[in-house]
């Protein structure tokens, strides 16, 4: 799929918006939950993933809201630091060949 076709086909469109993205407080880590376990089982799962973090601004300053491709924003912050540090070796390995 191309651009952002994926969204046709996300499971999410058939349950309310409000699930993906709770507010603050004691019941939000029981809706991530159920919206993981949403995600879980979606056929657009990755390209939703990848589509939040091309999109989303910042981390670990409120730059990251709601749950996509079943993760919550911590996930995305440890993803993306996972990613900063994939990329770190690759470049310090290019430097030494």
């Amino acid at each position: 799929m191309t651009g952002l076709d994926w969204m046709t086909n996300a499971l999410c469109r058939e349950v309310g918006v409000e699930l993906f993205f709770p507010n603050q407080g004691g019941e939000s880590a029981a809706m991530n939950a159920v919206a993981k376990g949403v995600c879980d089982a979606c056929s657009a799962r990755v390209d939703c993933l990848e589509y939040a973090m091309r999109t989303e601004t910042g981390s670990r300053r409120g730059g990251r809201h709601g749950v996509w491709g079943g993760t919550t924003p911590e996930d995305r912050d440890k993803i993306a630091s996972e990613r900063a540090r994939q990329r770190r070796k690759e470049r310090k390995r290019e430097r030494v060949v």
